[in-house]
């Protein structure tokens, strides 16, 4: 099985890297274009719509990416069909409720009537991005990687394209959510017709458990989106160019939880499969691997990236974001404390406890929200950044307590032998911070410093044989 795990692993790898670079460089590229009270309004519907689109998709990207490994052919082309005729009857309704009452809520809510043809647009990004979300679910439940990397590749390039064009005839926010709308439309055609033999005229109703983990995964997904826009979306309420330079921050939050995502993609079919035959010991060490990994790849990511922050957003934004670099350190390790959350809470729904992380997720985004507004009274908009960071922090703990307990499941020793790795990796970054004279020369030093705390890890003996022999399989060597 480890062979077909890495092989799946480069797909999905190759695939995601690709879709959050062109993300990124979307959200790059709008920035350079847009004013910061206008790229707030952008980051608004985006939000929103990762917010509602889990609900609207009832979360059975998820529930199929459990439940399709585990069965036959039959009920796979049942449970996929079910799926998206439920999904498309659900998003069609939402997107009909906030069309018509776009403008409504842009004058009652958000007090601005610029958000009203955006709320219009983010109506079709509900519609057909619902159905992306289940596709993609098919296609992650059937382990058909490569068909997601070739249908990825063909529909985000539009999501550049089709905004640089519409941005060179005058068109602002409106150029980026269309840009969205046309990868989703995309997506949705090349899947479907990939997948068109599987499709059923009369399907069966799944059976109750499908239904109900379809359910759970709903709510986990929209409060987990609700947790990660959270942040933005309070901002938004007090000041929408503030909210534009928090959202800023909060894109390299989301690079820093890219690699959290590839692994849960990767770990959930395969880790259901380990459970449903009882195999414990080979989930705990497929889990432990990724948590101790993700940890020893993000954290000198999230103090790169802290550290250099203002260095970054003038070469890839531009000098009106500078103010941007006050919230990159608690944004950045929050997401990071996130991440690792994450991989647990996707252990507890593989293993059937799918309630439990949806009270560790509510939990979350209460106590962030309580948390964000006393601080915001106290630091101002710096204070909900790091309410955000605190919850994070606390709920990791408190997670990783629960998985122990609950599955025997938890971070592996050898994390904290990385430890000392990470502290003089962040000394040496804080000192080319400091000293380096121009931008070749901390390249040159920030690559030294790589190559230092790669030495320190095995110094300290962080890696174990299964590393290494993952590392031989990822390499095409057994």
């Amino acid at each position: 099985m480890r062979e077909k795990i890495v092989s799946d692993f480069k797909y999905y790898f190759l695939d995601m890297g690709i879709v959050s670079v062109i993300g990124y460089l979307f959200y790059i590229m709008m920035g350079r274009f847009l004013a910061p009270i206008d790229y707030g309004i952008l980051m608004t519907v985006i939000g929103l719509y990762t917010i509602v689109s889990p609900f609207t998709s009832l979360g059975f990207n998820e529930t199929l990416s459990r439940f399709l490994p585990i069965h036959g052919e039959a009920r796979t082309r049942s449970y996929m069909t079910y799926a998206l005729k439920k999904s498309f009857i659900i998003s069609l309704a939402v997107s009909a409720v906030i069309f018509i009452f776009s403008s409504s809520i842009a004058k009652y809510i958000y007090a601005n009537d610029a958000m009203t043809i955006p709320l219009m647009v983010l109506s079709l990004l509900i519609l057909a991005g619902s159905i992306s979300i289940v596709l993609k679910g098919v296609l992650q439940g059937t382990k058909n990687f490569s068909a997601l990397l070739v249908s990825d590749v063909i529909s985000q390039s539009l999501r550049l394209i089709l905004p640089f064009i519409l941005i060179s005839y005058g068109v602002g926010v409106l150029a980026g959510l269309f840009g969205w709308f046309a990868t989703f439309i995309v997506f949705d055609i090349t899947i479907m017709i990939y997948l068109i033999r599987h499709f059923t005229y009369k399907t069966v109703k799944p059976e109750k458990e499908f239904i109900n983990y379809g359910l759970s995964s709903a709510v986990y997904a929209m409060v987990l989106w609700l947790l990660i826009q959270n942040s933005l979306l309070i901002l938004g309420f007090f000041d929408i160019a503030e909210a534009g330079l928090f959202g800023v921050a909060l894109v390299f939050g989301q690079i820093i939880l890219s690699l959290p995502l590839i692994l849960i993609g990767i770990l959930l079919p395969y880790l259901s499969e380990m459970f449903s035959r009882r195999d414990i010991s080979s989930a705990r060490r497929f889990v432990e691997l990724m948590l101790k990994n993700a940890f020893i790849i993000l954290f000198p990511a999230v103090v790169f990236i802290t550290f250099f922050s203002k260095q970054i957003i003038f070469h890839l934004y531009s000098p009106k974001y500078i103010l941007a670099s006050k919230f990159f350190f608690p944004v950045l390790m929050a997401f990071m404390f996130l991440g690792l959350s994450m991989i647990l809470m996707t252990s507890l729904y593989s293993y059937g406890r799918h309630l439990s992380r949806i009270k560790y997720i509510i939990i979350s985004l209460i106590l962030s929200t309580i948390l964000s507004f006393i601080l915001y009274g106290i630091y101002e908009s710096v204070g909900i950044a790091y309410g955000f960071l605190l919850v994070q922090l606390i709920m990791l703990i408190y997670l990783s307590i629960e998985c122990k307990r609950k599955m025997q499941i938890g971070f592996p020793r050898k994390v904290l032998n990385a430890i000392p790795a990470v502290v003089i990796f962040s000394g040496l970054i804080y000192l080319v911070d400091k000293y380096y004279i121009n931008f070749e020369y901390g390249i040159v030093f920030v690559s030294v410093a790589m190559l230092a705390y790669l030495g320190l890890l095995l110094v300290f003996k962080t890696f174990s044989k299964d590393d290494f022999d993952l590392i031989k399989l990822f390499l095409g060597r057994k």
